[in-house]
């Protein structure tokens, strides 16, 4: 599978932390399911799915050519990840465990803050320890730094 431009995922989990927050700030609980939306669709409909679309429509051109890029198994694990999680909230929410459902969006708005800002992507981190911890992507699809002194 050829890679994708790492900002896609890095626009989706920014919107999705965007989204959580302002549930927080205005005390709006249907936010969390609506957050759920987007990775969702990203994850089912793969580059067709809507952060896609809009990255190739409307910012793709003005961003120019990508300099980092990610496998597409990252960004569709990370938007798993997110979507199931946000889904367990959405339940919770629904069975009345208002405040654990509240504590699990926060956790999921951190780290989609992480994966939007590049420092830490989950599945990115996942993969790599999968093949043995050696070789693999680092978060948000760089090579691993390599320390010049070994």
């Amino acid at each position: 599978m050829p890679d994708a431009d790492a900002r896609i995922l890095r626009l989706q989990q920014g919107t999705v932390t965007v989204v959580l927050l302002a549930g927080f700030v205005f005390s709006i609980p249907w936010m969390i399911p609506v957050a759920a939306v987007l990775p969702g669709l990203d994850a089912a409909l793969g580059r067709a799915g809507p952060t896609p679309r809009f990255w190739q429509a409307v910012i793709a051109k003005r961003a120019g050519p990508p300099r980092s890029v990610e496998r597409v198994e990252v960004s569709r694990d990370q938007s798993l990840l997110i979507f199931a999680a946000l889904v367990v909230a959405t339940l919770l929410s629904l069975g009345g465990v208002n405040v654990l459902a509240a504590l699990l969006a926060f956790v999921v708005a951190g780290v989609s803050a992480l994966a939007a800002t590049g420092l830490f992507c989950v599945a990115a981190e996942a993969l790599r320890r999968g093949r043995g911890g050696g070789g693999g992507d680092a978060p948000g699809g760089r090579p691993p730094r390599r320390d010049p002194g070994r």
